[in-house]
């Protein structure tokens, strides 16, 4: 038969200090969570969410424009923008709670190396280690002390005897205390995902709405020394130089290299060229601006949208309306707004207007937001730490026991982390081998 006479929680005698419940504030585990569930949304957004162009700087009036844009394009896009999430840069929130966490992670990573450090030797139960919970229990059996120390060395991995105690014999023991250190894993692994974002935010960019015409290139600078260049057969994107890399075009966000490429619109052009006995003539593209070339590509957004080319040197204008999958209606006009031509086309086609040859080639055209953040790989180790220290810490808690054998019964003081304290009927079954 196994009574407990008293279970009491072990507590300090003297009150602590100011400094000493600030450190076990920020050692709580309600503290790491509540700044956990704080963060979280912050690195979801720096992984899945645009976040303000680096060239905006400090201009508020064009960084409030591009917010609003954004959010109007985005599911829930007015409350992530009232959150911060799309200009992580700019979050006072955020600017706050970096260094709070880190400054919580530093606090267990201490108390947990400490409490490895202070249970490298076996010693009696007496001092409070970090990180655990104290109870002394009273426990009135029959139990004699042999067979007490029996169940002691079942339960622990390390045992010692105090040969002196004479008539009141004491023992102690402890289990899993190499595995405290490796219990530090989930602190590790949580700052590298901590430090992950805060360089993502030193040393990121985002270079926004970079438009690109088959055949096309644009330069990343002032970010990056690389180019990106989009393929004639508009069906590939490299980065070039040193190294060189590319990768098939897909609907939705792509990685090319260390970057990710985030598409705004992928729509369709149209190339075209005009020749008179093989020789180029120039073409000057009204709607989209830019200077004459001799070669144009044609961007539509949208189905039934139009464009108007102006050919200078013959002084006539073409306007071409876009409508369906490679189909597109080419009228050629004077200046007196005469039409000269009208004709329908699918696919690529050839048109004739007096000593002129048009050629049309249907192609499409990319619009996309190019993003680097250089960190993000360190999320990868910093997971795997913190599962690793999770399933230690949950798998081998530190334990550590201490006994006093009386007539009366044993006195016992448990100590370690949360979760390895026997209840009243395990202690039960432990001391006698049946439920209590």
């Amino acid at each position: 038969m196994v009574d407990i006479l008293s279970v009491q929680r072990s507590r300090q005698q003297e009150p602590p200090s100011l400094g000493l419940r600030i450190w076990r504030a920020f050692g709580h585990p309600a503290a790491l969570i509540l700044l956990l569930v704080l963060f979280l949304p912050a690195l979801l957004a720096d992984v899945w969410l645009p976040q303000a162009p680096s060239l905006l700087g400090d201009d508020a009036l064009a960084r409030n424009a591009w917010l609003a844009a954004t959010a109007a394009r985005q599911p829930a896009g007015e409350i992530m923008q009232a959150l911060g999430l799309f200009d992580l840069a700019h979050n006072t929130l955020l600017s706050l709670l970096l260094p709070l966490l880190a400054a919580v992670l530093t606090v267990r990573l201490f108390n947990r190396l400490h409490l490895a450090w202070s249970t490298r030797r076996l010693s009696p139960p007496r001092q409070a280690l970090p990180l655990t919970t104290s109870y002394d229990l009273e426990i009135k059996t029959t139990v004699d002390s042999e067979q007490w120390r029996g169940v002691c060395e079942r339960q622990c991995q390390r045992q010692q005897e105090d040969e002196d105690a004479g008539a009141m014999p004491q023992w102690w023991g402890d289990r899993h205390q190499a595995f405290t250190w490796l219990a530090a894993l989930i602190e590790i692994g949580l700052a590298l995902i901590l430090l992950s974002l805060a360089l993502n935010l030193r040393f990121g960019w985002q270079l926004d709405e970079l438009s690109l015409d088959p055949g096309g290139s644009v330069s990343l600078e002032p970010y990056s020394a690389q180019t990106l260049s989009f393929a004639d057969d508009a069906e590939t994107l490299s980065l070039c130089c040193q190294p060189e890399r590319q990768t098939a075009v897909i609907v939705g966000p792509m990685k090319l290299g260390a970057l990710w490429l985030r598409q705004m619109q992928m729509g369709p052009a149209l190339k075209m060229t005009v020749l008179v006995n093989e020789q180029p003539l120039l073409l000057q593209p009204i709607e989209q601006g830019g200077s004459p070339k001799p070669e144009l590509v044609l961007r539509f957004p949208q189905k039934r949208s139009e464009r108007t080319v102006a050919i200078p040197e013959r002084n006539l204008f073409l306007r071409i309306v876009h409508t369906g999958p490679d189909q597109y209606n080419v009228e050629a006009l004077d200046a007196s707004s005469t039409v000269l031509l009208s004709q329908k086309i699918e696919g690529a086609a050839s048109l004739t207007l007096a000593d002129m040859a048009l050629h049309l080639t249907p192609t499409r055209h990319l619009k996309l937001d190019v993003v680097s953040r250089p960190w993000l790989w360190l999320l990868i180790p910093g997971i795997l730490l913190i599962s690793a220290g999770l399933f230690i810490r949950w798998r081998f808690p530190y334990l550590r026991v201490g006994a006093v054998v009386a007539t009366r019964g044993i006195a016992v003081r448990w100590q370690g982390q949360r979760g390895v304290h026997p209840t009243p009927e395990e202690l039960g079954e432990m001391l006698t081998g049946t439920q209590s």
